[in-house]
């Protein structure tokens, strides 16, 4: 997409935002920061947590709208919410591969012991990921561009207030799921600061440091802390690892 499109969708958005102010009499945008993570099965053994997600062609009236009709729920179906939200791309007969759910694909497909060429990754996109399979699931949940853009004066002041404001709570609650719930392996992506310490905050427990990722086990999870998957040189052999890395220490602890 052009730069000038993809301001204009940012416009947009910026004016739905102004109609959903956080004080606003039916509360659905401060619901929706306070209780929504993302999508797939808190059931799964594992969990992908990012950073915040992207824009895309939506609005964020259209998220919010999109989120309430599916139930309000802290997980909701990926496939339902972007059929919502006329987002067709990820999830048609013959979708795009999404750049970020690549990196998570080929670890899940590693740790599950599958094939992982890019038919097999286009079609786990389409069919089987974030169902039963793994927690896809975002640390902050207003979308942007990108980390160095704020789109939401009107609600907080800054990114980092924004941050200082809704992360603990959200770290408290990622915590205490990944202790009622127990997944094998919670994989948190992207290191730009501050994010390496909120990972640090969720895992509770000092990092292993290996070929540029982090890990540690925690009771009976694995934490991993490693790059986004579009970071500047990045292959997929290094999320192969990750789901390969996962693979040995759940083998390990069945013995």
């Amino acid at each position: 997409m052009l730069e000038k499109d993809h301001d204009h969708l940012i416009a947009i958005l910026n004016a739905e935002i102004r109609r959903y102010d956080i004080h606003n009499p039916d509360g659905l945008l401060e619901e929706f920061i306070q209780n929504f993570y993302g999508y797939g099965s808190l059931s799964s053994p594992l969990w992908f947590i990012g950073m915040e997600e992207g824009v895309g062609y939506e609005t964020l009236e259209d998220r919010l709208l999109a989120w309430e009709t599916l139930g309000k729920t802290s997980t909701i179906d990926i496939r339902e919410f972007h059929r919502l939200i006329n987002e067709s791309r990820w999830f048609s007969l013959f979708p795009q591969v999404q750049k970020t759910w690549k990196g998570l694909i080929l670890t899940a497909l590693a740790y599950y012991d599958l094939p992982s060429g890019k038919d097999a990754v286009r079609k786990y996109q389409r069919e089987t990921m974030a169902t039963n399979d793994m927690a896809l699931l975002e640390l902050l949940p207003l979308p942007h561009k990108n980390l160095a853009t704020w789109n939401y004066f009107n609600i907080y002041a800054s990114k980092s207030a924004y941050r200082d404001k809704i992360a603990p709570k959200r770290i408290a609650w990622l915590k205490k799921q990944i202790a009622e719930r127990n997944p094998l392996a919670v994989v948190m992506y992207g290191t730009t600061p501050p994010y390496p310490d909120y990972w640090r905050m969720i895992a509770g427990d000092s990092f292993i440091k290996s070929n540029d990722l982090e890990y540690c086990k925690a009771e009976k999870t694995m934490f991993v802390v490693c790059k986004h998957p579009v970071a500047h040189g990045v292959t997929d052999s290094y999320f192969k690892s990750i789901g390969a890395l996962i693979r040995a220490a759940s083998s390990s602890d069945s013995r």
